[in-house]
């Protein structure tokens, strides 16, 4: 980290000195703009190692996820206790998502909202973390991430032209959405998909929703149940069976992920 200058070292009083001089002028100068480029980073972005470490040098990183996925389990403590750290990634890809470990303890740990791993797969997104010690504390996020398309189970899929069942995280709410069909009658619970770890409530969440047929007039409630575990569920309800080939809409449901 650079060294601070003196609250008196531009004052008059020292102008005649040689530390003001024009050598000493540039190196007050050079000290300043090191501490601007520390405080909010210069754009260069900071490739993970195979540790799964970095070791930031100034307030801004950006994680280089451009060729593959990797985790963030240690950050060093090479900022100053109570310094700010945000992060942020050059790629939005999910394949190529730099997962943030939160651990809780230790030296060089990060201890994250929800106590929960999160992802970071798209250059809006930022986390911000402050060192507290020999710990890294999130205090906040911005932006989100990067959508996954979701992989059906059974015989669910994407009806034509419409846009199938996804999910991503807004901040730390997961937002679920798409329309999903299927080409055979369901009057118990049967799994669409399954949310992936990170995306995953801590309490069982309910949604209800209608089903969509040719008669638009002609609209059957349901229910979406997110379990714990992540498995997102058709619930037949008020004794309504679902009817093969009906279009599911699975309009925007949202929920805080973890604890």
């Amino acid at each position: 980290m650079t060294d601070h200058l003196a609250d008196t070292y531009f004052e008059d009083a020292n102008l005649k000195q040689s530390k003001t001089s024009a050598g000493g002028f540039r190196l007050g100068m050079k000290t300043i703009l090191r501490g601007i480029r520390e405080a909010f980073g210069t754009g260069d972005a900071e490739t993970l190692v195979a540790a799964a470490s970095i070791t930031p040098t100034k307030s801004l990183v950006l994680l280089d996820n451009s060729s593959t996925g990797a985790s963030l389990a240690t950050i060093a403590l090479s900022l100053p206790d109570g310094h700010f750290l945000a992060l942020g990634c050059t790629t939005s890809d999910p394949a190529k998502r730099v997962t943030l470990v939160h651990t809780g303890s230790g030296s060089g740990k990060v201890n994250l909202l929800g106590d929960l791993d999160a992802p970071l797969d798209h250059v809006e997104q930022l986390y911000l973390l402050r060192r507290a010690g020999s710990l890294w504390t999130e205090v906040g996020r911005e932006g989100r991430s990067s959508i996954i398309v979701a992989s059906y189970a059974g015989t669910w899929a994407t009806p034509a032209a419409r846009t199938g069942a996804q999910y991503f995280l807004a901040r730390d709410l997961c937002v679920v959405e798409g329309v999903i069909e299927n080409p055979a009658g369901i009057s118990a619970p049967s799994t669409i998909f399954s949310l992936a770890p990170m995306f995953r409530p801590a309490q069982t969440q309910f949604f209800v929703k209608c089903t969509e047929g040719a008669d638009q007039n002609q609209r059957d409630p349901f229910g979406v149940e997110i379990q714990t575990g992540g498995d997102v569920r058709y619930v037949p309800i008020a004794g309504k069976t679902y009817t093969a080939g009906r279009d599911v809409v699975l309009t925007t449901m949202a929920f805080r992920v973890g604890n």
